[in-house]
């Protein structure tokens, strides 16, 4: 069971539980998905949930995607998170 975490405009903490609950409930690897100012969160909740509380490794993609306008593009992370166990 895998899970996909969206990262939004709530606190960093708020994430980072989702992420350690997401562990305990038994999912193999956590996605944290984040577009435009929050990519910043994602990353910090990311790595606080691997170095403090130690949920596994970090791998991540960034890519940036088309909106309405096409001239402009909005830059995306994808941060994956795999278990230890």
């Amino acid at each position: 069971m895998d899970e996909i975490i969206k990262v939004g405009s709530k606190g960093t903490m708020s994430y980072v539980l989702a992420i350690c609950t997401a562990f305990r409930q038994g999912a193999k690897e956590v996605t944290v998905v984040a577009r435009g100012n929050h990519m910043g969160t994602a990353i910090i909740a990311a790595i606080i949930a691997t170095e403090v509380f130690g949920s596994g490794s970090l791998s991540s993609v960034i890519e940036s995607q088309p909106t309405s306008d096409p001239n402009s593009r909005v830059p995306s992370i994808a941060i994956v998170i795999s278990s230890k166990s």
